[in-house]
């Protein structure tokens, strides 16, 4: 494995102090293990499925247990994958794969859209987990996906279900179509801090951890705040409220943590060549959760003539542990052409010095 060595210097402006970031290093490995290749996906005779999710945690209690969001390209619709493997396999074993109405119940709100699950926390009595929400409201229509939401799900420890809770975030002025994307989260100041694209870029909502979490156990939700302005803080409303676009962009089906060595927390966003610009996956530091820099390049390749790149990007401790917090050691899980037959699953290392 061959590490690179960056130094990172840095100050972050929050309200009106100046916080001044120690030189510290991060090193990230050169040349990227494949974890997953393209057979590994072809788990249903006579179905093609396509990647349509980063790598998440799947249960409670379970070491090593993972979770895909994958697209039928034969039959329509949304499945999740879960499998059991090692970190360098994450899918070696299939356990199950089950379509939504098998894998989610419905609350007082119902099943409003087709959900995907794009990343968990780990709550010990339970998983919650952060929902991507296209069609809501039955918007759309076949290769349109119509209003967008991030919604939150619920799974006891031992459940076999989620229980999906409903819509917490919405984009101003709610368009059709719009594709909010997301979820990458943090955790800070005892909040859950929630990256997704608004009408106008990309945002940031919070709510307080304690909060969400005890609104989950009793089958409902809470409120969130989106990030409006550095004057007005987290003020305006999660469904619908207007938010200040944020000072970094890139695809947001991605993942974020906060590292327990250097006190800075870190967002991973993608780019696909979609518009005939290079494709990357870069990591941006923050201090405060809203203002951001890049800190490294993880891979850029020239753009082509078709449509392939980087895409659903994770973030994982060296021990399999998520829950968006990370030690020294952490990797970084993505698709490479997810929409080609030949996609593959890479993982590069990184190191905090």
């Amino acid at each position: 494995m061959h590490l690179i060595n960056v130094p990172l210097i840095n100050s972050f402006l929050l309200g009106a102090s100046i916080f001044l970031s120690y030189a510290i290093a991060l090193a990230v490995e050169q040349e990227p293990l494949v974890v997953v290749r393209a057979e590994a996906l072809n788990f249903i005779p006579g179905t093609s499925v396509q990647p349509d999710s980063p790598l998440v945690r799947s249960s409670v209690g379970e070491k090593l247990t993972w979770l895909l969001a994958v697209w039928d390209k034969t039959h329509g619709g949304i499945m999740h994958l879960e499998t059991s493997g090692p970190l360098d396999n994450p899918i070696n074993t299939q356990k199950t794969v089950r379509r939504q109405h098998e894998f989610f119940t419905s609350g007082r709100y119902g099943l409003d859209g087709i959900l995907w699950i794009v990343n968990t926390y780990d709550a010990g009595d339970g998983t919650l987990a952060f929902v991507h929400v296209e069609h809501a409201e039955h918007t759309g229509t076949p290769g349109q996906i119509g209003k967008s939401r991030i919604g939150l799900a619920w799974r006891p420890r031992d459940a076999e279900k989620f229980h999906y809770l409903g819509h917490v975030i919405s984009p101003f002025g709610d368009p059709d179509p719009h594709n909010i994307q997301g979820a990458p989260y943090l955790i800070r100041g005892g909040y859950f801090l929630v990256y997704f694209h608004d009408s106008t870029g990309l945002a940031v909502a919070r709510a307080p951890v304690a909060e969400v979490l005890e609104a989950a156990r009793h089958g409902h939700t809470s409120d969130w705040w989106k990030y409006a302005s550095s004057e007005a803080g987290f003020s305006s409303a999660g469904l619908g409220g207007k938010s200040k676009r944020l000072n970094v962009d890139g695809i947001s089906h991605g993942d974020a943590a906060c590292s327990t060595v250097s006190d800075k927390c870190y967002l991973l966003l993608t780019r696909m060549n979609w518009k005939g610009e290079d494709t990357w996956i870069r990591l941006f530091e923050t201090q405060d959760g809203v203002s951001f820099r890049l800190v490294r390049t993880i891979v850029q390749q020239p753009a082509t003539s078709v449509r392939k790149g980087y895409q659903f990007a994770s973030i994982v401790n060296e021990d399999g542990t998520d829950n968006a917090v990370v030690g020294r050691r952490f990797y970084i899980y993505a698709y490479k052409d997810h929409q080609e037959r030949t996609r593959t699953m890479l993982r590069w290392t990184v190191e905090i010095e």
